[in-house]
C-alpha cells in the first residue's frame, strides 16, 4: 500500500510539473470566468489545509473573512479550475520545502476591493540553500494575471512568504 501511494504521489508530482511547464510556457491559456463566492474559496483552502494536517503539518488561521459572513461576501470573478491548481501549487510547496516544526500561517483579510490570502511557513534546513527555479510560483504568478490579481512572495531567512490576492466583484459589492 505504501509504495502505491508514493507512485501514485511520484506521477501526480510529474503531471503537476508538465501542467506548469505548459502553463508558464504556453500562450494561449484563456481563463473560464464565473462568479465564485467565498464558500467556494473557503473549502479549497480548507481542503488543501486538512491535506497539509494529515502530513503532519500544523496551522494556523487567522482571518476577519469567516465562513459566517459568506452570504454578505462579494463573490470574485474567477476561473474555479485555476483557482484550485493556485491552491494546490502553494501547498505543494508547502508539503515539499516546509518544515513541520513550524505551523503554517494562513491570513485572510478583505479590502475595499479584494480578497487577501498569505500563506507562511518555516523552510526545512535542508531546502534552505537550494536554489529553485520557482517554476510552481511561476506558474501561479501567470494564472493570477490571467484572472487579473497578483502574487507576491518573499523569503526571509528561514520564512517564506506567499500573497495572493484576487478581484472582489463590484456589482454585488456590499458594504
Amino acid at each position: 500500500l505504501n509504495r502505491c501511494l508514493q507512485k501514485t504521489s511520484d506521477i501526480k508530482d510529474m503531471t503537476d510539473r508538465m501542467f506548469e511547464y505548459a502553463l508558464v510556457y504556453e500562450e494561449n491559456e484563456t481563463p473560464k470566468l464565473e462568479p465564485l463566492d467565498y464558500s467556494f474559496l473557503y473549502d479549497c483552502l480548507m481542503e488543501n489545509i486538512d491535506f497539509i494536517r494529515l502530513a503532519g503539518f500544523e496551522y494556523a488561521l487567522d482571518t476577519n473573512a469567516q465562513p459566517d459572513d459568506m452570504p454578505n461576501f462579494p463573490t470574485i470573478l474567477g476561473d474555479a479550475t485555476m483557482i484550485k491548481r493556485i491552491f494546490n501549487n502553494i501547498f505543494s510547496n508547502i508539503l515539499k520545502y516546509g518544515d513541520k516544526s513550524s505551523p503554517v500561517r494562513v491570513m485572510i483579510s478583505r479590502d475595499t476591493d479584494e480578497l487577501k490570502m498569505m500563506f507562511k511557513n518555516k523552510v526545512k534546513i535542508e531546502h534552505a540553500d537550494i536554489e529553485s527555479n520557482h517554476i510552481g510560483l511561476r506558474s501561479v504568478e501567470k494564472m493570477m494575471s490571467l484572472l487579473g490579481g497578483q502574487i507576491l512572495y518573499s523569503e526571509q531567512g528561514e520564512e517564506f512568504g506567499v500573497q495572493v490576492a484576487l478581484q472582489l466583484s463590484l456589482d454585488d459589492y456590499q458594504t
